[in-house]
């Protein structure tokens, strides 16, 4: 009986080791997961704002197109 009980008291010092270790293991994924979102939200706003200095330099390519135009027209 001494022995099973032995035995028994083993295994859940070893049950307990390993839910510690997925905890660790778990809080590190989490934190992971939190930085990766952040990163991505961090993407997603510098691509609006590169995108919306390509949609002001094609305005401003048109507008300096159109100059230029003007004045070959005034020249010819």
């Amino acid at each position: 009986m001494r022995a099973f009980i032995t035995h028994r008291v083993s295994g859940s010092e070893e049950l307990r080791a390993k839910l510690e270790q997925v905890g660790s293991d778990l809080a590190a994924v989490q934190k992971a997961a939190t930085d990766g979102a952040e990163a991505l939200k961090l993407a997603e706003w510098e691509k609006e704002a590169v995108c919306a200095e390509v949609d002001w330099l094609k305005e401003e390519d048109r507008v300096v197109e159109t100059k230029c135009k003007e004045a070959e027209q005034e020249n010819a």
